[in-house]
């Protein structure tokens, strides 16, 4: 058995007991980028890998407190410019949706053990840096999985909700 690569679209396999050729086409799933490189500590202890292909979505939520103060100053005067409502401890956390792409069966074991895991990290490119990668914490916000099956799902995807787990702004004392 044996095969000849004819580029970077399509590869002949030969040797086949029946003699069959067959010719895969390899496809580039560009539509959302690379995708998403999570790792995570399996039940044995040992860092996993799951990758997840299709559709992310990004969220920043903040929550802030704010007070009404006095614009007024000793003299009696005051500017229309300033904020009489003053905004304080601000808060801002990032989250994202990942959608893992189409799994076998047998790979549910997979995501349901990165659901239970208590230590997940993301790689990503950095920020400041696109061309460089960075791995940063984070937690799996899903408490619930329904394990999909090909008889009832026909295709097995899976969509997870992760947290960053640290602030938008270092606020580290």
């Amino acid at each position: 058995m044996g095969y000849q690569s004819y580029g970077t679209s399509d590869v002949e396999i030969t040797g086949s007991p029946a003699g069959v050729k067959m010719n895969i086409e390899r496809v580039d799933c560009t539509k959302y980028g690379d995708g998403h490189k999570i790792t995570f500590v399996n039940k044995y202890g040992a860092l996993q890998d799951l990758w997840f292909f299709l559709k992310s979505v990004n969220t920043t939520t903040t929550k802030k407190e704010q007070y009404q103060r006095n614009i007024i100053s000793s003299t009696g005067t005051y500017s229309v410019n300033q904020h009489t409502k003053q905004v304080y401890n601000v808060v801002a956390n990032t989250s994202f949706t990942l959608s893992s792409g189409y799994y076998p069966e047998w790979a549910n074991q997979w995501f349901e053990q990165l659901m239970l895991s208590e230590k997940v990290w993301l790689t990503r490119t950095k920020p400041t840096n696109p061309s460089q990668t960075e791995v940063v914490p984070v937690n799996v916000r899903k408490n619930n999985l329904v394990k999909k099956t090909v008889l009832n799902n026909k295709l097995i995807e899976y969509t997870f909700d992760f947290d960053m787990s640290f602030d938008y702004i270092n606020n580290v004392r």
